[in-house]
């Protein structure tokens, strides 16, 4: 059944041609993802669904950005060996860090230090990290609003939230995400 879903997903996001048909393919996307994460799916099934996301992934940054954040979210919430491997939630990262480059944040991270999410502040869309070298801490941070709704979509299911933040402009990237209790790479 699912296998089945699966293929249905990926011929219904193939023949969209406008970004609101794209976006209600998202939101069912994620929804059976949420409802389906403990099914067992074979490899072959799984890289379609990761061929599902990239084309979200095309045509989600323009269309749909924050159905597209979701979506990324709710892959990385899966658990691994199931609907999607390890690696493919390494993709996820990546293409979190590539939505966070396309908007307003330097593509250097080189430039960058390492920092801990601790705490977030969703009404006044803030953050508060600790510097990973100083353990300083930094309040009251800026974060864009659809990184924040991601971030806080991880931060709620206790995935560790590694950032950088430029110290010139305070710009806020998630660099890498972990679960807390175990420090398993997602």
């Amino acid at each position: 059944m699912s296998a089945e879903r699966i293929d249905k997903f990926l011929d219904d996001a193939t023949k969209c041609r406008t970004g609101q048909q794209l976006q209600k393919e998202a939101e069912r996307l994620g929804v059976w993802l949420q409802k389906h994460q403990a099914e067992i799916v074979p490899p072959g099934q799984q890289a379609k669904l990761m061929q599902v996301l990239d084309i979200h992934t095309r045509n989600g940054r323009v269309g749909y950005p924050d159905a597209l954040l979701e979506l990324i979210s709710t892959f990385l919430a899966l658990p691994e060996g199931k609907l999607i491997q390890a690696k493919s939630k390494q993709k996820c990262l990546r293409l979190l860090d590539s939505l966070a480059e396309g908007g307003q944040v330097p593509s250097k991270s080189s430039d960058r230090k390492l920092f801990t999410l601790l705490d977030i502040d969703t009404a006044c869309s803030r953050v508060t990290v600790q510097d990973n070298e100083t353990e300083e801490l930094v309040e009251g941070v800026e974060c864009e609003a659809g990184l924040l709704r991601r971030i806080s979509l991880l931060f709620e299911q206790d995935i560790a939230i590694h950032c950088r933040l430029s110290p010139a402009d305070a710009s806020f990237v998630v660099e890498s995400a972990m679960k807390a209790d175990d420090k398993q790479a997602v």
